[in-house]
């Protein structure tokens, strides 16, 4: 894992913007900035900041990035994002879905834009 709770908002300074990213990896520094979009969006769930700052992991296996959400740190981002009711009353749950609206949304335009095919090396 690339970091966890606020270990990962002082490495997030450090990722490689606009310089040149060696194609090995490259899949690593995607991983990274999604995170960064998914933090800096607006439509992930918001209460405590829980899941939105602790809640969320990114590794590279190779040149595939892996996000994680949920997990130990936010059980219940899972409820979120596919249950049509909020626990068992009949109150529609205003946060279904929302993980591919983050990601289409803002994490991976703004990954896109932070690291352009230009800054990839050939190493």
């Amino acid at each position: 894992m690339l970091g966890e709770g606020n270990n990962y908002t002082r490495k997030a300074t450090q990722l490689n913007y606009g310089k040149k990213i060696d194609r090995k990896n490259i899949a690593r520094e995607f991983a990274k900035a999604i995170v960064d979009g998914y933090r800096r969006s607006g439509i992930t769930p918001y209460r405590t900041g829980n899941l939105k700052y602790n809640g969320i992991n990114a590794t590279s296996l190779g040149n595939k990035a892996i996000i994680y959400i949920g997990g130990t740190p936010a059980p219940y981002a899972w409820y979120l994002e596919f249950n049509e009711f909020v626990g068992k009353t009949e109150v529609r749950n205003r946060h279904k879905g929302w993980v591919e609206k983050v990601l289409h949304q803002d994490a991976l335009p703004y990954a896109i834009k932070m690291i352009p095919v230009k800054n990839i090396t050939k190493k």
